[in-house]
């Protein structure tokens, strides 16, 4: 598993800067405060965009991960569009598993 080096305290440094986002290869990694369902939560987002149609690219992200780890994409949700594939989820856990697949993922193929 990679390591991102999230801040200890993610919470408090998103109410202190609003965001925190770093980049590994293809793969923009941006945590933040969402509302979602009428409920703040933290989002745990990665967006990729290489060149692949995003769509396209969430399918096969989730299928492989579905292979994996068949629990892990039940959490995701999903804002992808054309030209971006993007996955978040509330749960740091279930982000810093998938996103490890998703990189294998895309170092494959």
């Amino acid at each position: 598993m990679r390591k991102l080096r999230i801040p200890n305290s993610i919470s408090e440094y998103i109410n202190e800067h609003e965001f925190w986002e770093t980049n590994i290869g293809d793969a923009e990694i941006t945590i933040e405060e969402t509302e979602y369902n009428g409920e703040d939560k933290i989002s745990f987002q990665v967006s990729i965009s290489n060149g692949q149609n995003g769509l396209k690219l969430e399918t096969q992200l989730l299928e492989y991960a579905d292979q994996q780890n068949p629990k892990l994409s039940s959490h995701l949700l999903s804002d992808s569009e054309s030209s971006v594939c993007v996955l978040w989820t509330d749960d740091q856990v279930v982000f810093e598993k998938f996103l490890d697949l998703a990189l294998a993922y895309l170092e494959k193929n």
